[in-house]
């Protein structure tokens, strides 16, 4: 019976719920090898869209997806199954990439919008002088408040 219940949660187990044919569960063991890495990728990229969204930038969200899915994940995925027909690895790998184009436009975005706001590491006066990122200068001030320091 454990045996059984660990099955589930690989590549095989998840596929086989939805089939008994064994090509497809092949196919699917495939894709889901190569997308694993875009699931890792994604909590990535919405972290950053959270972020930006937060702070009233909503289009870079926009941005970083639109330019994903154009330039990588669909044209990418098309390529691939015109590539390799015989195996879905590829297209799995070719949302990864897709995800991954996306983390290097946050990020770009991230380090511009901190240079231009003046988001670098600044000194907080109070009795506990160090140096804190004014991103978590809300944190910060806050603790102090509520701690009365």
């Amino acid at each position: 019976m454990p045996r059984f219940r660990s099955r589930r949660f690989t590549a095989s187990g998840v596929v086989s719920l939805f089939t008994a044919n064994s090509a497809v569960i092949i196919l699917g063991i495939q894709y889901l090898r190569g997308y694993i890495w875009d699931s890792f990728l994604g909590g990535i990229h919405f972290s950053f869209s959270g972020y930006f969204c937060a702070l009233g930038k909503s289009r870079i969200s926009f941005l970083h997806n639109l330019l994903s899915i154009v330039l990588v994940r669909v044209p990418g995925a098309y390529f691939m199954s015109k590539l390799f027909p015989e195996n879905l690895f590829p297209m799995g790998i070719a949302t990864a990439c897709g995800s991954l184009l996306s983390v290097i436009v946050c990020v770009i975005a991230f380090l511009f919008i901190r240079k231009k706001c003046g988001m670098e590491r600044k000194v907080i006066s109070g009795s506990f002088d160090r140096r804190i990122s004014t991103d978590r200068r809300f944190f910060y001030i806050l603790f102090r408040k509520f701690y009365n320091f």
